[in-house]
């Protein structure tokens, strides 16, 4: 946790409409992130079901991101929505290990601001909750038509209770789209710095904490963008960790070759038909 030097603490609505789900902890991460708060925020308020506490964490942001989190909360006195304001930027993993900390519930999901949740998305996954999973990883939809039919392919196939060595996020799933048991990510913190693949890494680690759920007919809408990518560092790591996989190796080297090749000629394509 960061240290209460570095945040500002600001408590929004406290009251819990009873068609919440008291066990889910819906937390964000905020960076500059104000034109996609927008469609957020329309998804929040059209869920049937809504995460018990939605708690948003803003990395220092430049733009009107706090300011847009503080308006949602007034216009929407049914959600409990709380906002944490790091005085300094402490970036992305920190930000994620930030948001467990601050997490009571026994699910925590931790979505980045440019997501979100698809149709009545917490309603379709609140019967699961009862499951005791280590994990629930839901299904990938975003603006392109291909990496859709792509993750419906691939989807199509994989099974209910995932075996360890089944790659899921990438293709098939993001990280957004998972519904972690909280106690297992208090074990298991996110990498810093973060680098390409960490994600998965770190999944694979929760993975072995208990079982893990493939949820299809839940989605989340992954947005596309120049500035998407979350890596920093090159991993030497990686290779070697996948490797204790066995025989998921070269699945999952097959889906990181797949994504790496789609997701960055997607990011240029639209980079290139965004207006300057």
């Amino acid at each position: 946790m960061l240290p209460v030097a570095t945040q500002e603490w600001r408590t929004m609505n406290m009251v819990q409409e009873p068609q919440t789900i008291p066990e889910l902890t819906l937390g964000v991460a905020v960076y500059d992130s104000e034109r996609f708060l927008p469609a957020l925020f329309r998804s929040l308020e059209s869920s049937s079901r809504p995460p018990g506490r939605i708690l948003f964490i803003d990395d220092f942001s430049a733009d009107s991101s706090a300011s847009m989190v503080r308006r949602f909360a007034e216009e929407n006195t049914r959600l409990r929505v709380d906002l944490v304001v790091h005085r300094t930027n402490a970036g992305v993993a920190a930000t994620y290990n930030h948001i467990v900390s601050e997490c009571h519930t026994e699910y925590l999901q931790i979505l980045d601001a440019d997501d979100r949740p698809v149709g009545d998305y917490f309603r379709i996954v609140k019967p699961f909750l009862e499951g005791n999973y280590a994990a629930i990883i839901t299904g990938l939809r975003t603006a392109s038509r291909f990496v859709n039919a792509l993750a419906s392919l691939c989807s199509a196939v994989v099974p209910s209770t995932l075996p360890q060595w089944i790659p899921i996020l990438g293709s098939v799933a993001t990280r957004s789209g998972t519904i972690y048991k909280t106690s297992s990510l208090r074990q298991i913190a996110f990498p810093d710095p973060v680098f390409d693949g960490s994600d998965i890494l770190h999944l694979v680690d929760v993975r072995r904490t208990g079982t893990c759920r493939f949820v299809r007919s839940a989605r989340v809408f992954y947005s596309v963008h120049a500035g998407a990518a979350t890596a920093r560092l090159p991993s030497t790591e990686y290779d070697a960790r996948l490797r204790s996989l066995g025989r998921g190796f070269w699945l999952y080297r097959v889906d990181l070759f797949l994504r790496k090749r789609l997701l960055r000629f997607l990011r240029v394509w639209l980079a290139s038909r965004t207006p300057s």
